[in-house]
């Protein structure tokens, strides 16, 4: 389900190598359309937005001592 509303969403321009990398993106972006970041780039292809993600569940599965939960920052098409 998740896979299918990000792909419903998503700026077809912007890539990834993993999915949970659209979801940090569309969690500190507010969308998967503002490409603001990445003006002047032909193939932009996000990594690293899932980190904090990634942290999250390691704590939740109790491998790291703590992480901060991921949620959406406020963006101006938000408020």
């Amino acid at each position: 389900m998740i896979k299918y509303n990000l792909q419903k969403q998503l700026n077809y321009k912007l890539k990834s190598n993993d999915e949970v990398d659209f979801l940090g993106y569309f969690l500190h972006h507010g969308d998967l359309k503002s490409m603001n970041d990445m003006k002047n780039v032909k193939h932009p292809i996000i990594v690293g937005y899932g980190e904090d993600i990634d942290k999250w569940y390691l704590y939740e599965d109790g491998r790291i001592p703590n992480a901060t939960k991921p949620k959406r920052k406020n963006t101006k098409s938000f408020l």
